[in-house]
């Protein structure tokens, strides 16, 4: 898998699959597998765009379940061919024209795939109608919503709920496999 910053240029053009990705939960998942049709339709590589650090925390949101690491490693399984990050400091405040404008010229991105609540740019200010104007109706893919069975929004919050409560089997349904953590075992008292 390829792993590029944003700026950097990919080989060949590329569909990317925008969001968080904090948890690469199903709803996730389904805006990734979308990207990566698209790709193959279009002779395209598939890339997922995420952040090098933690911008839940950032947010108020709660800290992310998996590492960027871990989670290029879960990107690779379903599939993408690269991972692009940058530090969420470096997009916070950016115009989300100049943003969706950035992604289509520096990747270069000739399509996008993104979950129907996906927000970009300073204050949250773009969403899939700025990325149509941008690349086209036609190249952007607005993924909707992955519910429960009992109808909630599956999303990271709901996830990191879980976990925190120690409800991993319920977590698990949610995630695109079993969750876990990486880590050194440090030994102490043996308790």
């Amino acid at each position: 898998m390829l792993k590029l910053t944003l700026g950097q240029k990919l080989p060949r053009p590329a569909v990317v699959a925008l969001g968080f990705f904090d948890c690469v939960h199903i709803g996730h998942k389904a805006v990734i597998e979308r990207a990566k049709r698209m790709a193959e339709e279009q002779g395209a590589l598939c890339a997922v765009f995420t952040f090098s650090d933690d911008p839940a925390s950032a947010l108020g949101k709660g800290r992310q379940i998996y590492t960027p690491s871990e989670r290029a490693g879960l990107f690779e399984e379903l599939g993408a061919d690269a991972v692009v990050s940058c530090a969420f400091s470096d997009v916070r405040d950016m115009p989300a024209a100049e943003f969706a404008e950035l992604l289509k010229t520096s990747l270069p991105a000739v399509a996008v795939a993104a979950g129907e609540d996906y927000t970009f740019g300073a204050g949250g200010k773009g969403d899939t109608a700025l990325l149509a104007e941008v690349f086209g109706k036609a190249k952007v893919e607005t993924v909707p919503f992955v519910v429960t069975t009992g109808g909630t929004k599956v999303s990271s919050s709901l996830i990191r709920r879980l976990v925190s409560a120690g409800d991993v089997e319920a977590a698990n349904e949610l995630l695109t496999g079993r969750y876990f953590m990486t880590g050194k075992v440090l030994h102490a008292h043996g308790r």
